[in-house]
């Protein structure tokens, strides 16, 4: 029998285009291993991911035209964009401390950087004995937004591509998944390479060192014990340079029962404290590494940091550096009167009882405060001095009996901003998110009180605009909530200014 010469090239090109004509594939979707270099250590960052329901159910692909003869392959719903999407999340996960796939009507400022996902085509290139090279792609986007939706960053790579064996096969199904899951997967490999060469401001929301500091100090102070505020400020700061040689003591006084049952606790303490840390990084300039936190700090602790009555050598002064630092000082906490009216600061192991055993006078505070040899002093109290407080009386098992507390005389070299007069309670958010001070004065100083009819639109916030907003804003919500007054006080050197 006489052999027809091509025969062998004719029956695999005709089963080719034979397939073409009349089959309807659905490929099998694998997992795919990165194939970028991934370092040991995360970066601590806490990244959304925006995923649309659109991108989310995308599923449909195509055959993309060749040089063998096409045109007929049906291709059945598969669940592309999900793929894309566990992909990202499985790259990203390696690459970030904690990463979220949200909608977008998720709160991007929950985030230290929010990425967008999409996707918009998918599709596979037949092969035949003429023309053996097929492969699968995918176009897909990836882009860093901020807290407003504005775009910081995009990447270029927009197309990944798989490429496919060329194989007379009857089940094309797990040929043309292996290829295009590879496509999604070098897509993601680029763009997870990318984000991980670029400086982190690029696409992070914001001061990221300082962002990022402030939360790692929130999941320190995580309370296993329900009520306490865990409020989120949304202010950002205008740019401020590093002062290195500036130092903050942050003090949050919120859990009074660890060591007692007869005071009261504080439930916005620990937000208020973290909302100050972000303004001294970010709104101030301090260093990470010259703020000394204390959570809940006892007297013994409270001594160690601002010294004792007979010497004012605690370890803020060794930090200070003379004549260059400037010291901020926040405390969010009870105060209380003694029995004479001396105004005390309550650590958390004191006894409601013995005050004055056991309280941290707010004199001793002030003159070792002017013993430093800094360049300046601020104090900023959320914090009141009368004795009540909005969860009840910090003066144990009293009946009502009332003792005026008197405020010492503020030393030259230093201001004190506090959150109201000496007998007016320092009201909270009705949630206890965070106190109304601490909420107004960080908002003011944001740039809010150097708007409307507060400021004067200069671009600087004075401690005049600081005094119109808070009165037009934590006093009117005290007073709308409460019911009572509670008026902010700021002196400096001794003089009330308003």
């Amino acid at each position: 029998m006489r052999k027809i010469p091509g025969l062998r090239i004719l029956v695999p090109v005709a089963a080719s285009m034979l397939l073409a004509a009349c089959i309807t594939v659905a490929p099998t979707l694998k997992t795919t291993p990165s194939i970028t270099s991934i370092g040991s250590e995360r970066l601590a960052l806490e990244v959304g991911v925006i995923v649309s329901e659109q991108v989310r159910s995308f599923n449909v692909a195509h055959e993309i035209p060749g040089a063998c003869i096409s045109g007929g392959i049906q291709f059945a719903p598969v669940s592309y964009g999900q793929q894309l999407q566990g992909t990202l999340q499985d790259r990203f996960s390696r690459l970030f401390e904690r990463v979220a796939f949200v909608d977008p009507s998720a709160d991007r400022d929950s985030f230290d950087a929010v990425f967008e996902l999409g996707i918009s085509d998918v599709g596979f290139r037949f092969g035949c004995m003429i023309a053996p090279q097929q492969y699968g792609t995918v176009t897909a986007s990836l882009r860093a937004i901020d807290a407003d939706g504005r775009e910081m960053w995009r990447s270029a790579t927009t197309k990944g591509r798989g490429d496919a064996p060329f194989v007379m096969a009857m089940d094309f199904n797990p040929i043309i998944g292996d290829a295009v899951s590879t496509a999604i997967g070098k897509i993601v490999d680029d763009w997870t390479r990318e984000v991980g060469g670029l400086e982190e401001d690029r696409y992070a929301m914001g001061a990221s060192p300082a962002r990022r500091m402030v939360k790692n100090l929130g999941r320190k102070m995580k309370k296993s014990r329900r009520g306490f505020g865990r409020g989120k400020l949304k202010v950002q700061y205008p740019a401020t340079p590093e002062q290195p040689d500036d130092i903050a003591v942050i003090i949050g006084n919120g859990d009074y029962g660890q060591f007692g049952a007869d005071i009261p606790d504080v439930l916005p303490a620990y937000a208020d404290m973290d909302a100050f840390a972000q303004y001294a990084i970010e709104g101030l300039g301090v260093r990470e590494g010259n703020i000394i936190f204390m959570r809940d700090a006892t007297g013994a602790q409270m001594v160690r940091v601002f010294g004792s009555e007979r010497d004012a050598h605690g370890q803020l002064f060794d930090w200070v550096r003379p004549g260059r630092s400037r010291v901020y000082v926040y405390y969010s906490g009870h105060g209380a009167p003694g029995r004479t009216g001396s105004a005390y600061l309550v650590p958390s192991d004191a006894d409601a009882a013995r005050i004055e055993l056991n309280g941290f006078p707010l004199s001793q505070l002030y003159a070792n405060l002017s013993k430093l040899p800094a360049a300046h002093v601020t104090v900023v109290l959320e914090a009141c001095f009368s004795g009540a407080s909005q969860k009840g009386s910090v003066i144990g098992k009293s009946s009502g009996i009332y003792v005026r507390p008197k405020i010492p005389e503020v030393p030259a070299n230093m201001t004190v901003i506090s959150a109201g007069a000496a007998d007016q309670v320092a009201s909270w958010e009705q949630d206890n998110s965070n106190g109304l001070f601490t909420k107004y004065y960080l908002k003011a100083l944001s740039g809010e009180a150097d708007t409307g009819s507060y400021g004067n639109h200069d671009g600087h916030v004075a401690l005049s605009e600081v005094n119109a907003y808070l009165k037009d804003t934590l006093t009117y919500f005290a007073r709308r909530y409460y019911g009572r007054d509670q008026n902010p006080q700021i002196v400096i050197g001794g003089r009330a200014m308003f």
